[in-house]
């Protein structure tokens, strides 16, 4: 992911970098510590969802479903041992979280 946002960094204008959003999926269950590269690299703005909801229907197996998009609570865990301040409510975020498990049946996000 260095390398990658790197080349992107090199290709477009520095305020359209200090702009860009970064979008993972947690397909490896990396997707933390690509938030944690990203950061190196200047990048301040970062998608997440609920409980991880979404993703790509494509990376599941018969034997296993991929994890979808980066929860926001494990975003929000790695950006905060990184050093990173918050305004989120971690309360009403684990609530909501909690609520969006509910709807799918009971899905966890990685650690």
């Amino acid at each position: 992911i260095g390398a990658m946002l790197g080349a992107v960094r090199g290709a477009i204008d520095s305020d359209a970098f200090r702009n860009t959003t970064l979008h993972l999926h947690d397909t490896s269950g990396q997707a933390a510590a690509c938030a944690i590269v990203a950061l190196d690299v200047g990048i301040r703005s970062f998608d997440a969802s609920a409980s991880g909801l979404g993703g790509c229907p494509y990376a599941s197996t018969p034997e296993r479903r991929a994890p979808g998009n980066i929860a926001t609570g494990v975003l929000l865990k790695a950006l905060k041992a990184a050093g990173c301040a918050s305004r989120i409510d971690e309360a009403k975020l684990a609530d909501a979280e909690g609520y969006a498990r509910s709807m799918v049946g009971g899905c966890e996000p990685a650690a």
